[in-house]
């Protein structure tokens, strides 16, 4: 199921439940459009759940809600790059760490490297 927001209006939690019913365009387009930056760990699952436009659409959503580390490239994400989304998790409102600090820093350094 994907991850919903705290408060979710309800158009929003119905296209959530609808996408994770049926995943189609339509409910996909309601999530993108009322989404905001508190949502962002719904978008995050979005990007990971889906592939091709549907998934550029909702990293692009994502990306212009919450702006990614310097480290990062907004390619990273709309590859669903394991390393770049875990690493974009830390940075995402309401979120907890899932990496220590030194391992965030020493995979920010790799990416940067071109990783």
């Amino acid at each position: 199921m994907t991850a919903g927001a705290s408060s979710p209006g309800a158009a929003s939690k119905a296209a959530v439940t609808a996408f994770d019913a049926a995943p189609g365009d339509e409910a996909l387009d309601v999530i993108l459009r009322q989404a905001r930056s508190r949502d962002a760990v719904t978008l995050w699952h979005l990007v990971q759940r889906t592939d091709g436009p549907r998934r550029e659409r909702a990293a692009d959503r994502l990306t212009a809600l919450v702006p990614l580390p310097a480290e990062l490239s907004p390619v990273l994400i709309a590859r669903a790059e394991p390393r770049a989304m875990r690493l974009y998790w830390t940075v995402l409102p309401g979120t907890l760490p899932i990496v220590p600090a030194w391992r965030r820093k020493l995979w920010m350094a790799w990416l940067s490297l071109g990783g």
